[in-house]
């Protein structure tokens, strides 16, 4: 084995082509596929960046290729070493094949620039890697991670934001989905945007606009990295996390959030799905067929540590409602049923809530579709058992509740999240 490179050989049996169906999200561009000789033994090079996410995508990789029993040789790549192997006019370099496909992380411009040179097929999960021509893309959905965000802290019952950090280029759809979900609840909300790199006065300005509310700052980074930079810029001005600043970043990276004090909560992406979707991706342009140039897979659920702490309402009445509502998601909680588990009048709970900006029906339907989430990732119930143990009445009433959110159905959801 070269120690150059690290080998995982799978099955030698071919397989038969893999469907080409795409979901909603992956409607895009088509890749044409590329002019390969017949190969019994493909050598198929993984880009990685040595992160736990690049881990789960490897082994999402490694799943397709052993479901399909395909005839793929994966090595590790080295960006400057598989550089020079594609400039080489030898078919092999240090022990190691020239390959013909790319799939993973794909950062480095000059390794990019040289993969477009000799016209390989790359399918890449880089979120800064340009649209090119002969590129596929699969990345995790910038909108749907914004709008899971807003949601999940919404519900927390912050109404104060902040974002926090600097998106790439052509990559902000996640704060602008963000702001717009923040928009369509329909609460009183102030947000603003925080870039540290440009913001000459950033201490200043960041403590003048956690005093503007009498709640505390809820601020959404773009990335954990955020986060956790965000973590010590509170401490060094002296501000509590959660009690006055709560935080939460994405990617889920246990490094990033289960070393910071406290806990930082996150949005987790499916990096697993994602190598499984590439590798589909893959192997259909490697068996002739015309690919999406991007396909996008939906966040998969937020998972809450101490940095998000839950605001408490001031008004006991309407916190004992939403702590009903998000122990018994299932139940069938109408209006005069909730006033007579709490010993109060359907009016004076109708005006209590409406003095709290809480909506009876949204606040139980986001909790249902939150809980049918969790339910659906975990992939341990069918469908119809999901919808029943979430309180939906009908199987449209839960396929119209996913649409409106995901814009596809519960079980297409299911399908990209976790395959």
């Amino acid at each position: 084995m070269s120690q150059q490179s690290k080998r995982h050989r799978t099955g030698l049996r071919p397989s038969s082509r893999p469907s080409s169906r795409s979901s909603p999200l992956s409607r895009q561009p088509t890749v044409a596929p590329p002019r390969l000789p017949p190969a019994q033994d493909l050598a198929i090079h993984v880009l990685g960046n040595g992160t736990r996410q690049s881990d789960e995508f490897l082994k999402g990789v490694i799943s397709h290729v052993q479901r399909h029993r395909l005839n793929w040789h994966l090595t590790h790549a080295i960006p400057q070493i598989l550089e020079q192997l594609l400039l080489s006019a030898e078919p092999s370099l240090g022990g190691l094949r020239r390959p013909v496909a790319v799939i993973g992380f794909l950062t480095d411009p000059q390794l990019l620039r040289v993969l477009r040179s000799v016209r390989l097929p790359v399918v890449t999960c880089s979120m800064g890697t340009p649209d090119l021509p002969g590129l596929a893309r699969v990345l995790p959905d910038d909108q749907g991670i914004g709008q899971m965000a807003a949601r999940f802290l919404l519900a927390q019952g912050f109404r104060h934001f902040a974002l926090w950090g600097r998106p790439l280029p052509g990559r902000t759809a996640r704060f602008d989905a963000f702001r717009r979900t923040l928009a369509a609840a329909g609460t009183a909300t102030t947000c603003r945007s925080f870039i540290p790199a440009a913001d000459r006065k950033l201490d200043e300005d960041f403590l003048s606009f956690t005093g503007i509310s009498p709640g505390p700052l809820a601020v959404f980074c773009h990335q954990d990295h955020d986060a956790a930079f965000v973590r010590e810029f509170c401490f060094n001005l002296g501000l509590g996390v959660p009690g006055q600043v709560a935080i939460l970043g994405v990617d889920d990276d246990p490094g990033i959030c289960l070393r910071s004090e406290p806990f930082l909560s996150s949005v987790a992406l499916p990096w697993n799905s994602l190598g499984r979707r590439a590798a589909e991706i893959l192997h259909a342009r490697l068996s002739g067929a015309e690919v999406a140039s991007l396909t996008q897979l939906p966040p998969l659920r937020v998972v809450a540590r101490a940095s998000t702490g839950r605001v408490p309402s001031p008004d006991r009445l309407v916190e004992k409602i939403r702590r009903l509502i998000d122990q018994h998601p299932g139940r069938q909680w109408t209006l005069a049923a909730m006033a007579a588990t709490v010993g109060n009048s359907p009016r004076t709970v109708q005006r209590r809530l409406h003095a709290a900006g809480m909506d009876l029906r949204r606040q139980l339907l986001n909790r249902r579709i939150d809980a049918a989430e969790e339910l659906l990732a975990a992939n341990h119930h069918t469908i119809d058992q999901v919808r029943e143990r979430c309180g939906f009445n009908s199987r449209q009433a839960f396929y119209q509740a996913f649409k409106a959110r995901h814009g596809c159905g519960p079980a297409d959801w299911r399908s990209r999240s976790v395959g």
